[in-house]
């Protein structure tokens, strides 16, 4: 294995020994003498392992071929990326293959960009928003899901409790009678009608998050690959590829979800109370 040794003095003398917890230290013999503040004798280093010195070296080799001036604002910045990109478990020196669906998302993104002439960032928007007209006929039959169960939920529980208060007394007749409307009910509406309104959420709305996270994720872990990207810094960012400081936009975005979710399930909630009332 190939170390790296750091050492403030000239050395002439050095052996690798192992310690009892296992980490490998290199002993030193420092030249006779003094040197500077440092007086003779063996001191232990901690040797530093080959994959940091590597990584290291291959953010400097990566920087170096990008075409920025050295030390300039531009390389310090990819360089940060790239190191991002490493502390999230990114092999540099591996061939970024994603697979398909996150292809399809990021050349959708990338078509966008080049399309609009905008920035990264308002290219972002405008494909959520085109995904989100895609999908409205989705999303609308989702909701009417949501809402038709919300309607029936209350009859279903009725038939349960009642179901399980005669189970109690022992009443087999009346319970017959309930395990017909029972099964009157489930042919109606669905053995799984606790489903309605999930179909839209499982099978595309996940999947396209998920496979959106991944697309984004792979662009902001290979900034290299996406430069462009990754010298992008809108707003209060330092980077498109590199983390919110502080951490506004998840926030944010947790926000809008739990408002979502709070406004349209009291609305869906008040709307079967009222139908119920009515039938009532």
């Amino acid at each position: 294995a190939m170390w790296r040794v750091r050492a403030a003095w000239p050395l002439r003398v050095g052996s690798v020994t192992t310690r009892g917890d296992g980490r490998s230290v290199l002993l030193l013999r420092k030249l006779p003498g003094r040197v500077g503040n440092h007086s003779m004798g063996i001191q232990a280093l901690q040797l530093m392992p080959a994959h940091r010195c590597a990584a290291t070296a291959t953010v400097r080799e990566i920087s170096s071929t990008m075409g920025y001036p050295d030390g300039s604002a531009s390389q310090e910045l990819l360089e940060k990326c790239l190191e991002g990109a490493l502390g999230r478990g990114t092999d540099l020196a591996v061939e970024y293959k994603p697979w398909l669906p996150v292809d399809l998302m990021q050349t959708l993104l990338l078509d966008i960009h080049e399309f609009t002439g905008t920035s990264w960032f308002v290219s972002i928007i405008l494909a959520v928003i085109g995904l989100r007209v895609v999908l409205l006929p989705f999303s609308i039959a989702s909701m009417r899901g949501g809402r038709e169960k919300a309607i029936i939920s209350p009859k279903f529980q009725e038939l349960a409790a009642k179901q399980q208060a005669l189970t109690e007394q022992g009443d087999q007749e009346k319970m017959n009678q309930v395990a017909e409307e029972m099964k009157a009910f489930q042919a109606k509406h669905g053995r799984f009608y606790m489903l309605k309104g999930l179909s839209n959420l499982i099978l595309i709305q996940m999947p396209l998050y998920i496979t959106a996270f991944a697309a984004m994720r792979g662009i902001a872990n290979h900034p290299h690959m996406f430069p462009s990207f990754a010298m992008e810094s809108p707003l209060w960012l330092d980077s498109l590829a590199l983390a919110d400081p502080y951490a506004l936009f998840p926030m944010f975005t947790a926000a809008v979800m739990l408002t979502n979710a709070e406004l349209f399930g009291s609305i869906d909630s008040e709307m079967a109370q009222a139908i119920n009332d009515t039938k009532a």
